[in-house]
């Protein structure tokens, strides 16, 4: 299932999992497990099943859902739905793609810039790290349009 699954869906990131059909390497210390997906109750499971339905009270029906998957934690290529069922997860998305889920180097950024502040409005104020982080400077980019002269008078 793991070749057809790898198939469908192309190779993952081997940095955030590799070696999934004989065994995972551990991203946080490199060492080969034989962890497999462990399901410890029917799917959904039962807590699950009451939140899909509380969801489906509380939520616009446009806020659909693929699966009926619903997470508790992750680490790594790994995650855990609400019920203790285990998953190699092979629908990472934004932010976990290329680390995995709860990369210790990741959480410690979190944790460094949560203590600082969390958010403010980056049009009401200046806010360093938004300046700071682009890696190409407005002016010097040839993709930066003309500025344009006002029509106002």
């Amino acid at each position: 299932m793991t070749v057809a699954i790898v198939a469908k869906f192309g190779a993952f990131n081997k940095r955030t999992c590799s070696g999934v059909s004989l065994g995972t390497t551990d991203i946080f210390s490199g060492v080969i497990t034989g962890r497999r997906p462990q399901i410890k109750t029917a799917l959904p499971g039962p807590r699950a099943a009451e939140l899909i339905a509380r969801d489906a009270k509380a939520m616009s029906p446009s806020f659909t859902r693929a699966y009926p998957f619903v997470m508790d934690h992750g680490e790594g290529c790994w995650v855990t739905d609400v019920d203790g069922n285990q998953f190699l997860d092979f629908t990472a998305g934004i932010a976990v793609v290329t680390t995995g889920h709860s990369h210790p180097k990741v959480v410690a950024a979190i944790e460094e810039q949560v203590r600082r502040f969390l958010h403010m409005s980056g049009t009401d104020f200046y806010y360093r790290s938004e300046i700071e982080l682009p890696a190409f400077p407005r002016a010097s980019s040839s993709r930066t349009p003309a500025p344009r002269r006002s029509r106002v008078r």
